[in-house]
């Protein structure tokens, strides 16, 4: 089974306002490290990380989505 893990960040932690794509990575723990710097370099509050797990298994043709870190 394939894992990717994307991560974004939200104005506010607020999906209706800005927001933007902070990385991507293969493994959950330097995704989760990658959030926390953002939210910390970004002044702790003003925007808030989302990490989401997208998996593919063996055979299948498209990724299921699974949020890890809500807001």
């Amino acid at each position: 089974m394939k894992r990717i893990y994307t991560i974004v960040a939200y104005r506010w932690g607020d999906k209706e306002c800005h927001s933007y794509s902070v990385g991507v990575s293969t493994n959950l723990v330097e995704a989760l490290e990658i959030a926390k710097q953002e939210e910390i370099n970004r002044g702790g509050k003003k925007y808030i990380c989302e990490v989401i797990q997208w998996t593919k298994a063996v055979g299948e043709k498209k990724y299921t989505k699974c949020i890890i870190k809500r807001l």
